[in-house]
C-alpha cells in the first residue's frame, strides 16, 4: 500500500502527479511487490486526478481490514 502524506499546500494535482510519475515506476523493483494500492476518498478531487494521469485505476472491490470491515476508495496500479 502506497501512503503518500502530504501538507495541503502540496494536495495539488500538479505536485501529486509529478510524485507519482517518479515514484510508480520503480516501486514494484524496489519494493518487491506486483502491484500498487493507494486510498483517494472520493473528495480528493485532485488526488483523483493525478491517480488517473499516472495509470492508476479505482478498484471495484473492497479492502477487507482485519477487523472485517470493508474499505472502499483504493485505487491500483500494476
Amino acid at each position: 500500500m502506497l501512503r503518500v502524506d502530504l501538507l495541503s499546500d502540496y494536495e495539488k494535482e500538479d505536485v501529486l502527479s509529478n510524485l507519482l510519475s517518479l515514484i510508480t515506476p520503480h516501486l514494484n523493483d524496489v519494493v518487491g511487490t506486483q502491484g500498487i494500492i493507494t486510498k483517494a476518498p472520493i473528495y480528493a478531487v485532485e488526488r483523483i486526478q493525478a491517480l488517473k494521469q499516472n495509470g492508476y485505476l479505482l478498484s471495484n472491490e473492497r479492502l477487507i481490514g482485519k477487523d472485517g470491515y470493508p474499505y472502499k476508495d483504493y485505487w491500483v496500479h500494476g
